[in-house]
């Protein structure tokens, strides 16, 4: 494992795509900041709460690209074939590209945030909410991470083209995104409904109204938060776009995420082993 591992990061230095998506990284985390210091003398310095957290809803996208390419060039170069004829088990071919894919995701993610903290804090505002919560949803985005880590690496590792890879890669990014828009507003619907308002210091204060006569229903509520639970795009929409967090949730989306980046692993290993890789 360890020499497949050290020969992936060596090659991922020389990785076109890799550099290419930090630089996008850094792009995103400047335009961010750039976009929210304009605004600053008409809401204030509002802290760095919600840019900090939004890149989950673009690692997805990056992480599918980079496995896509990554493990497809090793197919397209017969990398993978030389490998097991020296001797190296599918298995730890399989978890070594799961391991730098997941990697990968992570040093992305950690650049945009320590851009953000870097910049964002002298110029809008150090982090407002709690340690507590703040700590929950770092692990959440690295679980994230590693759910869709999972997924694209057993798309990756079970096609054996680039191409196919990556439209199949992107065809379920598409599929998960229209799947979480129409199940998204029902699983989080609420069976109150608020008035949201600043108070004299400038925070966010949520008052009851009323009850929310569009609730659809526990039942319902609860097949379509299972369903939005169960995909890394939307435990990434929820923990981005939610006015408060629910730590109960939060704990959830965690539990959902470990149970899918476990099942798909075990698969994709079985289903790699018994591969016929031509």
């Amino acid at each position: 494992m360890y020499k497949l591992l050290n020969a992936g990061f060596y090659r991922l230095k020389k990785e076109k795509i890799f550099w290419c998506l930090v630089v996008i990284t850094i792009l995103i985390a400047g335009s961010t900041l750039f976009n929210q210091i304009q605004h600053v003398q008409t809401w204030g310095k509002t802290g760095i709460d919600q840019i900090l957290i939004n890149y989950t809803n673009w690692i997805g996208i990056f992480i599918a690209l980079f496995t896509s390419t990554f493990i497809g060039t090793e197919y397209a170069n017969g990398t993978i074939r030389n490998k097991i004829i020296v001797g190296h088990s599918r298995v730890k071919i399989y978890v070594s590209n799961l391991i730098i894919s997941i990697v990968v995701g992570t040093i992305l993610e950690l650049i945009y945030m320590l851009l953000i903290c870097v910049i964002g804090i002298l110029a809008l505002g150090s982090i407002a909410m709690p340690a507590k919560e703040f700590a929950i949803i770092l692990v959440n985005i690295f679980m994230i991470i590693i759910a869709y880590s999972s997924i694209f690496s057993f798309i990756a590792l079970l096609c054996t083209n680039i191409t196919m890879t990556t439209v199949i890669s992107f065809i379920l990014l598409l599929v998960m995104f229209v799947v979480n828009n129409l199940l998204g507003p029902t699983a989080s619907a609420d069976r109150y409904s608020y008035n949201i308002t600043a108070n004299e210091r400038g925070e966010l204060v949520k008052e009851i109204t009323g009850i929310n006569q569009n609730y659809p229903g526990d039942t319902k509520k609860k097949i379509c938060q299972a369903i939005v639970y169960s995909m890394p795009l939307g435990q990434a929409d929820i923990i981005s776009s939610k006015f408060e967090k629910d730590i109960n949730e939060l704990y959830v989306l965690i539990i959902y995420a470990v149970i899918e980046s476990v099942v798909i692993t075990a698969v994709g290993i079985y289903v790699f082993r018994k591969k016929d890789l031509k």
